[in-house]
């Protein structure tokens, strides 16, 4: 039983997002500022990744002005723990494509606004941060 509950505690650290860790706070800050502010109407978006030994990185998608979305051609990056990206301002919860790519792909999917951060796992949307995040 203890062994369950360090490998549970092994799989948490690498495949949990604390969006109050500064480079993952830096990160969502920098995709929503390459973003206006979610006064486009074009999103920016980011896998993290993390290595076996734990360290965090991230791998920024190719901005292509596409309308309300963005896109990513290619295979996942291994070690990805989830991806992040941003909405308009006025489309704060994440699209039923973000359940679905959730779902599919096994990660949780966060959206990134000016005034809240939700997460969805392929189900219902969880807020996890709201009002002025910037100051987590």
């Amino acid at each position: 039983m203890m062994l369950l509950n360090v490998i549970a505690a092994i799989l948490l650290t690498f495949t949990s997002v604390d969006v109050r860790d500064p480079v993952v706070h830096g990160v969502m800050a920098d995709l929503l500022r390459h973003a206006r502010f979610g006064m486009s109407n074009s999103e920016e978006a980011a896998f993290l990744i993390r290595n076996a030994a734990g360290a965090t990185f991230f791998l920024r998608w190719r901005s292509d002005g596409e309308l309300n979305q963005a896109t990513w051609s290619g295979p996942m990056p291994a070690g990805t723990v989830a991806i992040l990206h941003t909405h308009p301002i006025y489309l704060p919860l994440p699209s039923n494509r973000d359940m679905r790519v959730a779902r599919e792909a096994a990660i949780p999917v966060y959206v990134i606004t000016r005034n809240r951060i939700e997460r969805t796992d392929g189900d219902k949307p969880v807020i996890v941060a709201t009002g002025d995040w910037s100051g987590l």
